[in-house]
């Protein structure tokens, strides 16, 4: 992949990203428009999943079982339900895991589908799935390997976010693709105090003309005096400005969006389900020995002496049935660093306030691989209280660049 390094600037912004969309099959069950026959992409190293030297391994999913482990997520962000940045998906809760999550050999497939749901008491006409981590954690390695959904309307991203404890904006989004912008995925760090009065960012991007049809590899490398970007185990580019990170405990989001500002409204015909697949999340700690080492990047990745990476590996459809044509080319994957722009206050986004308590997994007494069947059972995986409202501030926001559609 021709590798075009640009600029990264810190701006006022009030926003966020994150999208994408994929076939899986349609409403009425036929075949999805997913990938094809299984390519190599030069070894899907194993060994990622333990401790390499230097990190250790503190927090990582595989997805090669059948079920969600609820023991390591939740259906919830931190803060509850709330909608924002005028998305129109429904998050399914435990209950209805099955509705948005499906694993087959070892991919997990967070899908969206044209059904009403209700979330923070809204009904929405879409329904789809968010995943956030039981762990928090302070600085290290995080990355995720995974293929965008085909189609439109569609947000997937892979990011971190801080805890409620935490009154200032603490996030960092490692991945968020639109299908509107099907060559582009963005990486964006938030700071400041206030998502509505004092939001800033600064943004790099990556390119690849693939990223519906292979797998690609998104890490983060954020540690106390630096927060650097990577994809497919090349560098896209980092922060050292004190006032750029973040020194707060945050944990990982893995969800899908439909709708809302950046991606706008799906457009008539779209094609659903759609599914954001995901081979594995995994999270590091720098050891104290290992100042500067190199992220442990997962699968192998083949690279030549001009930067080239090859594509990543083809998987199954959602459904594990009907391929759909032919395995991807090599991608293209130009590692564009580019800039974001300014956004609008995350409030303008919302369509109502946070009205439930947040779900969670509990550790100890939880089935760990098996959601509830029964809906009142869900009860034993909420937490108690109701959220702060100056909590619930610390949202997704709503983020408008120069390249953005218009919403509807």
């Amino acid at each position: 992949m021709a590798v075009a390094v640009g600029a990264m600037n810190i701006f006022a912004s009030n926003g966020d990203a994150r999208a994408a969309n994929d076939g899986a099959t349609t409403e009425d069950g036929a075949a999805i428009q997913n990938d094809a026959t299984a390519q190599d992409d030069g070894g899907a190293d194993e060994s990622g999943s333990a401790d390499i030297a230097g990190w250790t391994l503190t927090f990582d999913d595989e997805f090669d079982e059948s079920t969600l482990d609820f023991c390591k997520w939740q259906l919830r962000q931190k803060w509850g339900e709330k909608v924002v940045n005028h998305e129109i998906e429904a998050y399914v809760s435990v209950a209805d895991a099955s509705q948005a999550f499906t694993l087959d050999n070892g991919i997990l497939h967070i899908v969206a589908r044209k059904q009403k749901g209700v979330y923070g008491g809204v009904t929405q006409p879409y329904t789809s799935g968010l995943l956030a981590s039981v762990d928090n954690q302070k600085y290290g390695y995080y990355e995720i390997r995974s293929r965008m959904p085909s189609g439109s309307g569609l947000w997937p991203a892979f990011w971190l976010l801080h805890t409620p404890a935490y009154p200032d904006i603490h996030e960092i989004d490692i991945m968020e693709w639109i299908s509107p912008s099907p060559t582009i995925v963005f990486m964006t760090d938030h700071f400041g105090t206030s998502y509505d009065t004092n939001s800033l960012e600064s943004q790099v991007t990556f390119s690849a003309n693939d990223f519906t049809t292979a797998f690609h590899i998104f890490g983060l490398d954020w540690e106390a005096d630096r927060i650097v970007w990577y994809a497919d185990g090349i560098e896209v580019g980092r922060l050292t400005a004190p006032n750029t990170l973040h020194d707060v405990e945050m944990y990982v989001v893995v969800n899908l969006a439909v709708g809302g500002d950046l991606p706008g409204t799906p457009e008539p015909g779209a094609v659903f389900p759609a599914s954001f697949d995901v081979d594995y999340v995994r999270v590091y700690q720098r050891d104290s020995t290992n100042l500067d080492g190199p992220p442990p990047f997962g699968p192998s990745l083949s690279f030549s002496t001009t930067v080239q990476a090859a594509a990543g590996e083809e998987c199954p459809s959602a459904d594990g049935g009907a391929l759909d044509g032919e395995s991807a080319e090599g991608g293209d994957a130009a590692v564009s660093t580019g800039i974001g722009d300014t956004g609008k206050p995350a409030g303008s986004g919302d369509a109502s306030a946070a009205s439930d308590p947040p779900s969670a997994s509990v550790r100890g007494g939880c089935d760990c691989t098996t959601a509830p069947s029964d809906p009142g059972s869900v009860l034993g995986f909420l937490f108690a209280g109701a959220v702060s409202p100056a909590l619930a501030i610390a949202r997704r926001r709503s983020r408008s660049r120069s390249r953005r559609r218009s919403p509807r």
